[in-house]
């Protein structure tokens, strides 16, 4: 059976060999081009296609793409996997479900870590100047960059960046990261932990909220990240951090220990494991009626 990456966006990425470039071209290419890519390099075959193939396959796409999936006719043969990401509800129509978070595991759910960020840059000094925000800012919660917070920085001797696209891979000048979503929520549900990982291989200390079920998760010891029950209590933390080298030193030497479980070649075998449980399991009978009107009707 064939196993399909559907990405119709396919003619806007420029170079499909180049793990970096796709990476920071959106979730829609990490969850077809990169993990395409990667599979490929461990000789486990699967296609990256912008159409839908008229033989019996897997197709594995991203939400944002059900639109294009709504005017096929030919998916009486197909199974279809959704690669949920963050995307705010489960789709009922689809036989299975590639989930990041792994709380959101159920029967018909497989979990599977994102993977992290290629070729980082690790943490290349020792003086502690530089608190960074990988991610947009949108993302971030506002105190952090209020003048309130900015002063408290600043009268710490400390510079605070928000570092988007092609700086996520670069530590080298980062001393600790910040991670806090925000509190507007009662919990994050969706958010995978990759924030931590990245963290780790960056060999730089990570800051994060209580409120993220992932970090729970992953979580095995006080050395893998310092969490804070509420986005006032990260000065403190930080002043912790700056105090208590050997602490810091420890918080290193653990990530690098830790990121080993989350290698691309432990993710890719993952990925392999779950596509052949679902080769194995076939189209989920419960839904087979219900996909065969959809498809009739052409209305999913």
């Amino acid at each position: 059976m064939q196993v399909v990456f559907y990405n119709p966006y396919l003619n806007r990425l420029k170079d499909l060999n180049d793990d970096l470039y796709l990476s920071m071209q959106g979730g829609v290419s990490v969850w077809s081009a990169l993990a395409h890519l990667y599979l490929k390099q461990f000789n486990y075959k699967t296609l990256l296609l912008d159409y839908i193939p008229k033989d019996e396959a897997i197709i594995i796409f991203h939400p944002r793409f059900t639109k294009f999936l709504k005017r096929e006719k030919n998916l009486k043969n197909k199974i279809l996997v959704a690669t949920l990401a963050d995307a705010r509800n489960k789709l009922n129509f689809v036989d299975y479900h590639i989930v990041q978070n792994p709380y959101q595991v159920d029967n018909y759910s497989f979990f599977v870590p994102h993977f992290p960020q290629p070729k980082i840059l690790p943490r290349k000094k020792d003086k502690i100047e530089n608190i960074s925000f990988k991610g947009e800012k949108q993302n971030l919660d506002e105190y952090f960059y209020s003048n309130d917070f900015l002063k408290k920085i600043k009268a710490l001797q400390l510079n605070f960046l928000i570092e988007s696209n092609e700086k996520w891979r670069d530590y080298s000048n980062v001393d600790i990261i910040l991670a806090i979503r925000g509190y507007d929520k009662n919990m994050w549900i969706k958010k995978p932990f990759t924030k931590v990982i990245n963290a780790w291989i960056g060999k730089t200390p990570i800051i994060v909220g209580d409120n993220e079920l992932a970090y729970k998760y992953l979580k095995k010891n006080k050395l893998d990240f310092i969490e804070v029950s509420n986005k006032y209590e990260v000065i403190e933390k930080i002043k912790y951090l700056i105090n208590n080298p050997s602490f810091y030193e420890d918080i290193v030497l653990n990530g690098i220990e830790r990121s080993k479980e989350f290698s691309i070649d432990k993710i890719v075998k993952e990925w392999i494991n779950i596509i052949e449980e679902i080769k194995n399991r076939g189209k989920r009978k419960s839904l087979k009626k219900e996909f065969l009107k959809l498809i009739k009707l052409r209305s999913f």
